[in-house]
């Protein structure tokens, strides 16, 4: 591992607000992937280690049954702790009843960046964080002028490459062109798309990122175009999906490349309608956002291999898309 990925997973420190019955094996699998984690049981505990330590991103879990003390005992942490950019855990029985009016749900909408189901699927929890903290450093740099901010940070003074294409990110946010995003490191591939994303007319709306390759092609295609209620056994309430929570933002396809024949279709309808149909529904509805896309694989050698649509393909450059060749980051 390079110095500038070891400093950068140094600051991986993830402040943890669990509930009594948060489990071992929660702690081990982030630490297993860099994570520095710090569990606070009380207030007290919390304050105490975010003086003590550089927190972009906090975990904080609630169970299915909170008084009103738990909750106010959140809002205080969140007020305290405006610079982390907190993830919700909530059970996934509450989950089906999230647009709904409560203390939880609008605790989360006006206090936290995400929420994930418990249980969860760890490579989902892990990229959701990995995601988050990237914003987070980026939100981070907001207070001075972004060029000066952004050359300050560890992995840009030492990379040469970053240095080069700072210009480019520049010229690019401005525009409101689809983006493309080539090479081999999953966080360099964020970095960029974070950058354009916050230096773009875009960047007070939502960066909505889907990894493509992180889930099974089912679970992708409810993900991304969401369902109504009873579109499937389990549908019990409408979820929204990242296209449409995107609106007005920015749409971010990590490794667009791991797409399945069937799913290149979808995409390609998206791209050529600008409009999504929720999975189990009849209505069209338009959707407005800003397309990057990434990938480690050669799409023309996979076009070739019959692994990737010809048509997609060709759709993507019919967009203009600008590319990035992402920097190696470990």
């Amino acid at each position: 591992m390079n110095s500038t990925n070891s400093m950068y997973l140094a600051n991986r420190n993830l402040i943890l607000f669990p509930t009594d019955d948060c489990t071992d094996e929660l702690r081990a699998t982030l630490e297993s992937q860099s994570w520095r984690v710090h569990i606070a049981h009380n207030l007290r505990q919390a304050r105490d280690l975010i003086a003590k330590y550089p927190f972009h991103v906090g975990l904080s879990l609630i169970g299915t049954q909170n008084d009103e003390k738990r909750l106010a005992q959140l809002k205080r942490l969140f007020n305290y702790s405006t610079q982390i950019k907190w993830i919700m855990g909530i059970p996934e029985d509450f989950a089906h009843n999230i647009n709904n009016p409560s203390s939880e749900s609008k605790l989360i909408s006006e206090y936290c960046h995400d929420y994930l189901t418990f249980p969860v699927c760890m490579d989902q929890m892990l990229y959701v964080l990995g995601h988050t903290h990237g914003m987070a450093q980026l939100a981070a740099l907001e207070n001075e002028d972004k060029k000066e901010a952004l050359a300050k940070t560890s992995f840009l003074r030492e990379n040469s490459f970053l240095q080069k294409i700072y210009k480019q990110i520049q010229k690019v946010a401005k525009e409101d062109d689809a983006v493309f995003i080539e090479g081999d490191s999953s966080e360099g591939k964020k970095l960029i798309a974070d950058a354009i994303h916050s230096h773009s007319r875009r960047s007070s709306k939502p960066l909505i990122a889907v990894n493509c390759g992180k889930l099974s092609q089912d679970v992708l295609h409810a993900e991304l175009f969401g369902y109504e209620k009873g579109a499937f056994p389990g549908a019990k309430e409408r979820k929204i999906g990242r296209i449409e929570s995107a609106q007005g933002g920015t749409l971010f396809l990590d490794e667009i490349g791991e797409l399945s024949k069937e799913q290149q279709v979808n995409l390609l309808r998206f791209f050529e309608e600008r409009a999504i149909i929720r999975m189990g529904g009849k209505e069209k509805i338009a959707i407005d956002v800003r397309i990057i896309a990434s990938t480690y694989v050669d799409l023309e050698e996979a076009v070739r291999a019959g692994k990737f649509r010809r048509d997609l393909y060709y759709r993507l450059r019919e967009l203009q898309l600008t590319s990035f060749q992402s920097p190696v980051m470990a």
